[in-house]
């Protein structure tokens, strides 16, 4: 909690204040990597951070008006997972 308070200190600068959606695509972004990597993956997280961010830059430099459509990829990688594979790319399958 300490060393997030910090990068919210410092990250706060940089950040536009425009109200209660400031940090919406950090949210779905942050989202989007640890359902694609796993629960409790730190190596699945590594994993799906850069599968996001690939698969966000080449929809922003290869499909038309992408920067337009950036912001969706993260929500789009989430219902695909949790449609193909729920538990992630390295989450283990829960015994019942």
């Amino acid at each position: 909690a300490f060393l997030a308070s910090i990068a919210a200190v410092l990250f706060l600068p940089a950040a536009s204040l425009d109200g209660p959606s400031m940090g919406w695509g950090y949210l779905t972004n942050s989202f989007a990597v640890v359902i694609l990597g796993g629960m409790g993956s730190l190596v699945g997280s590594v994993v799906g951070a850069y599968i996001v961010g690939y698969v966000t830059s080449f929809t922003i430099v290869f499909v038309p008006n992408g920067a337009s459509w950036a912001h969706l990829v993260p929500i789009i990688v989430i219902v695909i997972m949790l449609l193909i594979r729920p538990q992630g790319i390295f989450g283990k399958k829960e015994l019942r």
